[in-house]
């Protein structure tokens, strides 16, 4: 009985991996077919095929090609959904430390952060070093660079992240925003998708970790706390990093949908929150420099 479900279970993640390279390939041809325009781009500016080609005349081979591509890829991404949807689910995984890995710990806690890589993700000792390779170079490399698009890198964690159990609780995220840059959240409405710069993203399991990364604390700049309750696809990861229980970091390549915006001022939040407050004679000193910031909290759910 145990033999037959092993079975099952790779080969549910081997066909998730069969769709992301389907799901790649597709895109490569969209990109091909409008010299070099990736898919994700094309939709971050353009709300369809039609508003991003213009005005094309009957017939047009390109449009057409676009049209049908933009269908292939959007029922190939619902297949996936629906694969990923299947996996097997679980809290997140104790690293054994309360906080960041101790440096003389860290050999020892990547053996067994590549001998779970392998039980997980039923890749070869190839596959999952550069699986583990790609996840220590996001946890203590070049964040930016690989978070700038659809890098090999980010492809390779994804990938990666497909084939292992989903996280079976609520998942939270925050960024801190200039006031230039934070309409990007606060101008949502309920059935937008939210923003995102990579085909993965960071959330965390720990809500006040998010917190913490949204700059609560700094009364110069806007505050952006997500939270998807119903977490459907994103992936534990704290036993394969540095950080452990620090960040709990939780993976996601999914898409978001934006179901509900709160936003008040950082000087009534924190009003109300006052742990967060340096010291809490800030209320007075800092209250113009407070009401002039926000705090956007959005809550969202996966989109498929």
């Amino acid at each position: 009985m145990k033999e037959i479900k092993n079975d099952d279970i790779m080969s549910l993640k081997n066909k998730i991996s069969d769709q992301d390279n389907k799901i790649d390939e597709l895109k490569n041809q969209f990109s091909d077919a409008t010299d070099g325009y990736s898919y994700d781009e094309w939709f971050s500016e353009f709300s369809s095929i039609e508003e991003g080609y213009g005005d094309a005349p009957d017939g047009d081979a390109t449009f057409t090609k676009l049209k049908n591509l933009d269908e292939e890829i959007r029922n190939a991404e619902k297949q996936r959904f629906d694969l990923l949807s299947q996996k097997e689910k679980r809290g997140q995984l104790d690293t054994g430390f309360s906080g960041k890995i101790p440096d003389d710990k860290l050999d020892e806690y990547n053996v067994k952060a590549f001998e779970q890589i392998k039980v997980d993700t039923g890749y070869s000792d190839e596959q999952a070093t550069k699986f583990h390779d790609a996840l220590k170079e996001y946890f203590g490399g070049d964040y930016k660079k690989i978070l700038s698009g659809e890098t090999q890198t980010a492809k390779i964690i994804r990938n990666g992240i497909d084939r292992m159990p989903i996280y079976n609780d609520a998942i939270s995220r925050g960024m801190t925003l200039s006031n230039e840059d934070i309409g990007l959240f606060s101008n949502l409405k309920p059935g937008e998708t939210l923003p995102r710069k990579s085909i993965i993203e960071s959330w965390s399991s720990s809500k006040e970790t998010a917190i913490a990364y949204s700059g609560i604390s700094d009364y110069d700049r806007s505050s952006v706390i997500l939270e998807c309750v119903d977490n459907q696809t994103g992936v534990g990861v704290q036993h394969l990093s540095s950080f452990g229980k620090v960040e709990s970091e939780v993976l996601s390549s999914a898409e978001y949908e934006v179901v509900e915006v709160v936003i008040e001022n950082k000087y009534d939040y924190l009003s109300n929150h006052k742990e967060f407050l340096y010291f809490e004679e800030d209320l007075i000193d800092e209250e113009l420099t407070m009401k002039g910031n926000i705090v956007c909290k959005i809550k969202v759910k996966e989109k498929h």
